[in-house]
């Protein structure tokens, strides 16, 4: 494990026994990169769970043409209601168009519960309660999911042509701006 490498490494010191103060010192940096780990880990299936919705979302409102929410605000429950009639033209072809983004009646202090994130649940709250051997059957059907539409990608691709243009494919990018961000959401 990764952490296990810290507790190890700053335990050991060259050329003497390992003394007990070397050893709390191992597990302090080991505790501290678990804590890490579990907060990046965290962070991206929380984030994951909110695109995912989002994703939900926006299928509804393409096949449904709108899609609904229940807001929860100090002033009690709002039924909201979000369709692409909400977005300007420029967003939707800046593919910006976040279902929700602004929702109800002007309390964003509130909570919002949006069918995608319902769908989510009745999804993954089953799978979630299962063990590893319990959904195992669901894990292979992920797995030939995930190369089917990796294989769809990577022909669609092939299919639209690779284009080297600076504002298209950056090799090294603008901006080392988002480099933490990048490294924080792809730490699991």
């Amino acid at each position: 494990e990764y952490s296990e490498t810290f507790r190890r490494f700053f335990a050991y010191e060259e050329g003497k026994r390992t003394t007990a103060r070397s050893k709390k010192q191992g597990q302090s940096w080991f505790m501290m990169t678990q804590v890490a780990f579990f907060v990046c880990v965290t962070c991206l299936n929380i984030s994951s769970l909110v695109d995912s919705a989002q994703v939900w979302d926006t299928v509804l409102a393409n096949v449904l043409g709108e899609t609904g929410a229940l807001q929860v605000t100090s002033t009690g429950f709002h039924l909201v209601r979000w369709t692409y009639a909400s977005c300007t033209e420029e967003a939707l072809l800046d593919g910006e168009c976040i279902p929700f983004e602004q929702a109800g009646d002007g309390d964003d202090d509130g909570f919002i519960f949006t069918a995608g994130y319902m769908f989510n649940v009745l999804c993954f709250l089953p799978l979630a309660l299962m063990n590893l051997q319990e959904n195992a059957a669901w894990q292979v059907v992920e797995f030939i999911v995930l190369i089917v539409t990796s294989i769809i990608f990577s022909y669609l691709f092939w299919q639209n042509g690779l284009v080297w243009e600076d504002e298209r494919i950056s090799w090294w990018g603008e901006s080392w701006d988002g480099l933490m961000g990048v490294i924080l959401f792809n730490f699991a």
